[in-house]
């Protein structure tokens, strides 16, 4: 996709704001000297200080204003590191932490001595800036190109300079986050609330919704997710993707899809209008999944979701009352993630609240190496931790120490330390992410307005909390087959004999045509310790016969 980039630098206040607009939509990032925010192109405005958001602000800030010229380098940390290649691609490269920023590496051309590259890491992943060609506007020596990405062709965004411009004075407002009102959502009905029931397969939670009169489609509900349709959900319902896009998440995968406009997303009496939505494909969990509703529908209610009753409320937030919903936490806002104050084991972290993770809770890759927590754990498993956009994600699980959110305890959880080397979970900015299996303790409010979330104990506790697999099997399921995706060697599954790639066929006796995955995953989990379970599976054209004996793993 194309479009055009308006960018003002306050070169004296550190200050900037760049507004993009591609295609029909509007995107914009700013910082005014203390706070960053973003615009994102359904037109929620939203504060960015979770992660590493207002750190990267600064770089950027410092770096528009060449602070690293003045004679006191803007206060900066400058180390010099080496000079990179020959010749005409000599480059001579230096360390810079801005003040209140995080480290970054800057590459002067080794001949003309101008800026030539920056590495720095963003949301996790490290990602590259080129300047070239460059040309005098207004008096100002400039990059006539900037390109940026992050080593994948289809991530790429290049920029090609056309005008600049020294102006006089800072424009009125500039760099502050602009004003923003609710007005593209009704509920039909005229209440102040919808509240639509949510069935959970896979551990997550889906919805019913309908896309410009088409449907309903299953639409999964994921805190940590944007919104989305399949790619057979806008066919479907006629709608057009434009451009190409990527998307990260779990795992070290991308995803390209493109961008539509959804005329209508009708979620029970709820109803969104003119909704940019990405088209993408979607992990196939064994359920044609038809999209996603994520940061973009949340923003614009107060929800509650209850696992109890598993029921989700949207709410008017100009009539939400806190009284009666829990605990308080307060929460920041990276990107669209949502990220909780926390601590592990006394460890204090931030933590991606994400009710699209089934498991239970993920430490990140960076959090476990800098407190060496893999040398406190006894007995781990090393499993596949879930599937997401960016494919599978790699961890070690155990029982170890203690989370807080706020005030709120929750007692030694089953844990997972994750070993990917890439994706959202070898984010250094991150301490982990809570799933599903902690959140279903709870009634879940959020009120991303207030920059808030509730937590409220369900009484009693559901059955089967921090109860970890007893198989050593993981299943996918399709409408037609339930296929092993991994055996976890050592386990009672690998012991019998089981391998990746088979076909199940029955359960316990019991045809696998019949029951939900989660209805299998119970019959392999919830059982006591030493109960045998018959499998019967096909590998090839051989049928087989198991029988496996269920033992606690973690």
């Amino acid at each position: 996709m194309t479009g055009v980039v308006d960018e003002i630098d306050d070169l004296r206040g550190l200050r900037y704001v760049i507004t993009r607009h591609v295609g029909e939509e509007m995107e914009q990032d700013g910082y005014d000297g203390r706070a960053a925010w973003a615009r994102e192109r359904s037109g929620s405005v939203t504060p960015q200080s979770g992660g590493d958001m207002r750190a990267l602000a600064v770089n950027q800030a410092y770096r528009n204003s060449n602070l690293w010229w003045r004679s006191d380098l803007g206060g900066a940390k400058v180390s010099y590191t080496e000079r990179q290649g020959e010749g005409a691609a000599a480059a001579d490269v230096l360390k810079i932490t801005p003040v209140g920023g995080v480290p970054f590496e800057a590459w002067f051309d080794a001949g003309t001595h101008l800026l030539s590259r920056v590495d720095e890491r963003r949301e996790g992943v490290p990602t590259t800036i080129r300047f070239s060609k460059y040309k005098v506007l207004d008096g100002a020596l400039l990059a006539g190109r900037i390109s940026v990405g992050t080593g994948d062709v289809a991530d790429e965004v290049v920029q090609t300079l056309e005008r600049a411009d020294i102006l006089g004075s800072v424009p009125e407002g500039c760099c502050a986050a602009p004003a923003w009102t609710v007005s593209d959502v009704r509920l039909m009905d005229g209440s102040n609330s919808a509240i639509v029931p949510f069935r959970i397969f896979n551990g997550h939670i889906y919805v019913d919704a309908v896309v410009d009169g088409k449907g309903p489609f299953p639409f999964l509900v994921d805190t940590g997710g944007v919104n989305m349709i399949s790619p057979s959900t806008a066919n479907a319902a006629g709608i057009k993707a434009a451009g190409a896009l990527t998307m990260r998440g779990a795992g070290v995968g991308v995803v390209v899809g493109g961008i539509a406009k959804v005329g209508s997303l009708v979620i029970g009496t709820a109803m969104l209008r003119n909704q940019p939505m990405r088209v993408l494909p979607q992990p196939d969990g064994g359920i044609e999944q038809g999209g996603m509703l994520g940061f973009e529908t949340l923003r614009r209610f107060v929800t509650r979701i209850d696992y109890g009753r598993r029921t989700i409320e949207f709410i008017k937030p100009e009539t939400f009352s806190p009284e009666g919903a829990g605990t308080p936490v307060p929460i920041a806002f990276y990107g669209n993630l949502v990220i909780a104050k926390g601590s592990y084991d006394g460890v204090p972290g931030d933590f991606t609240i994400d009710t699209g993770n089934p498991g239970s809770l993920f430490l990140s890759s960076p959090f476990s190496e800098v407190h060496s927590l893999q040398s406190h754990v006894q007995g781990g498993l090393r499993v596949i931790a879930g599937v997401g956009i960016g494919g599978p994600s790699y961890g070690l699980v155990f029982r170890g120490g203690s989370l807080k959110l706020g005030s709120v305890l929750v007692e030694r959880p089953v844990a997972l330390i994750s070993t990917d080397a890439a994706g959202a979970m070898a984010d250094p900015a991150l301490a982990g992410n809570i799933g599903a299996a902690i959140l279903r303790r709870f009634v879940l409010t959020l009120d991303y307005a207030h920059s808030l979330i509730y937590l409220k104990a369900i009484t009693p506790p559901p059955p089967g909390l921090d109860v970890y697999d007893r198989s050593g099997l993981r299943i996918s399921k399709t409408p037609l087959v339930v296929t092993v995706e991994d055996v976890v060697a050592g386990t009672p599954a690998a012991v019998a004999g089981v391998q990746k790639g088979d076909v199940l066929e029955s359960v316990a006796g019991l045809p696998v045509g019949k029951l939900s995955v989660e209805q299998i995953r119970s019959l392999l989990r919830d059982q006591a310790p030493g109960t045998t379970v018959s499998l019967t599976l096909r590998r090839g054209g051989t049928p087989l016969s198991i029988v496996l004996t269920l033992r606690e793993l973690v």
